[in-house]
């Protein structure tokens, strides 16, 4: 077996793993920590694009299936992002009475997830940033102000069938 499709076989479980599902605003943190998922890639380990959009695309057509076979009347939002400092390339599910997304930081919406996603691989920081670049990192910011703006691809994953996912700008 290869190191590539031993990477896909550990995230199967990912694909099929429940989805902790409210239609209420107060229960956001639990969502977060129920749903949201973090991925890197092992050193050396080259992977395509396409592959981590088409497993994306596997994991939203499973949590949509999970929405449609609940009691619930809501839509979720799903959103990805690259966490460079960490090297992670992370993406979660929370309901959509939502009004904005949970970060912190002044968030940009791009178009496609393929810009995260491309992003991400071939980020130098892939492995996450090291102590001693975050050091001089963050020293040369204490002299700057400079405000941080997150890309960030999102899309509502409709409850009802006849709804197709849709990007939000």
């Amino acid at each position: 077996m290869s190191n590539k499709q031993h990477f896909f076989d550990i995230f199967k479980e990912i694909e099929h793993s429940s989805l902790f599902l409210t239609d209420r605003a107060d229960q956001l943190k639990e969502e977060i920590q129920a749903n949201c998922i973090q991925l890197s890639v092992p050193a050396g380990l080259q992977i395509e694009s396409d592959e981590l959009i088409d497993f994306l695309k596997r994991v939203r057509s499973n949590r949509q299936a999970q929405l449609q076979n609940s009691d619930l009347k809501t839509d979720l939002i799903y959103y990805l992002w690259h966490d460079e400092q960490a090297g992670q390339l992370r993406f979660n599910f929370i309901n959509s009475s939502h009004l904005k997304l949970p970060f912190g930081a002044a968030v940009s919406l791009v178009g496609n997830e393929a810009e995260i996603v491309d992003h991400f691989l071939i980020s130098n920081y892939s492995q996450g940033v090291a102590w001693e670049d975050f050091n001089a990192i963050s020293e040369a910011v204490e002299e700057l102000t400079v405000t941080f703006t997150l890309k960030v691809y999102q899309e509502i994953i409709f409850q009802s069938a006849t709804h197709h996912p849709q990007p939000l700008r």
